[in-house]
């Protein structure tokens, strides 16, 4: 995060994940850090909007770390903290193990690929992604940008998840047709012991079969239902455990996310933002394979 002397952190956290986040707060003093503490209530959904006092002590320190059992990523609030200049990790669900496991990695020797993988995606037009479970589905980026998840936060306004390790971009807002067959992990849904098959149509998830992952989308209105994100694991300590905060890193992975993309080059805010993972991928820029190897 590339603290300094005199800078405060911020260890925003929840019901849930309160012991985790007292872990790095406890730390932080031995540091000698100037160091809050801050417990609000657990949010229903990823992607729901924090109380406005919350909100406003966010854009206040120098660095947050958002240790919540949702994620706040997607929100306004983390938004315009990151607006005015503050560092933000985002750290939804994270556990003990996965600190252990997937978060203790080099990330400057990981960032060139994701680099590498973002580009990629920034020069392509159209992608395919197939894999062998049946997912089948093409959409337009148009001119967006690549992005990636480095785990390098030292720049004012940076953000990005801990764990970190993808690359990801928006599909273009009503370009979307085909299908997509969850068989990792669905955030909230944790890990899958049976498929979860989506139809996408001009964009928008129309179908699910279970209908379980429909009807809860479509209970947040038709921006729900929008294809957001396309995203590619990239970290090599990753494993598939059913917290989308580090499967959706895990290589030979790549993940869908429905909601709001508006904080990275689309267009929707629908207040709620959720992820499935998928295995083995086959992913086609502008018809050229991608080898991520």
């Amino acid at each position: 995060m590339g603290l300094k002397k005199r800078e405060t952190i911020l260890f925003l956290t929840d019901s849930s994940l309160h012991p985790i986040a007292e872990l790095f707060y406890e730390t932080s003093l031995k540091l000698e850090c100037k160091s809050l503490l801050l417990k609000m209530p657990d949010m229903r959904v990823h992607g729901q909007e924090p109380n406005s006092a919350i909100a406003k002590i966010l854009k206040t320190v120098d660095v947050a770390f958002l240790i919540t059992s949702k994620s706040l990523s997607h929100t306004k609030a983390r938004k315009e903290a990151s607006r005015v200049g503050v560092r933000i990790a985002s750290m939804p669900g994270l556990s003990y193990e996965m600190i252990m496991r997937s978060l203790n990695v080099d990330y400057k020797i990981i960032k060139p690929k994701i680099k590498m993988v973002a580009a990629q995606l920034s020069k392509a037009r159209d992608i395919r992604v197939i894999a062998d479970k049946g997912t089948d589905i093409f959409f337009s980026v148009g001119n967006r940008a690549g992005l990636g998840d480095f785990g390098i936060y030292s720049r004012k306004g940076d953000f990005g998840n801990l764990p970190a390790g993808e690359a990801f971009i928006a599909p273009v807002e009503g370009s979307a047709e085909g299908i997509v067959v969850f068989d990792g992990s669905i955030a909230g849904f944790g890990k899958l012991s049976k498929d979860v098959r989506v139809w996408i149509k001009k964009g928008k998830l129309i179908k699910s079969k279970p209908s379980k992952f429909m009807n809860f989308i479509s209970g947040f209105g038709t921006k729900a239902l929008n294809l957001a994100e396309f995203g590619i694991g990239l970290n090599p300590k990753a494993c598939v455990t059913g917290n989308v905060l580090e499967d959706e890193k895990a290589l030979n992975t790549a993940h869908f996310a429905f909601g709001t993309n508006k904080g990275f080059g689309g267009r929707v805010d629908a207040g709620i933002h959720i992820d499935g993972v998928f295995f083995d991928p086959q992913i086609y820029l502008d018809s050229n394979k991608l080898d991520v190897s």
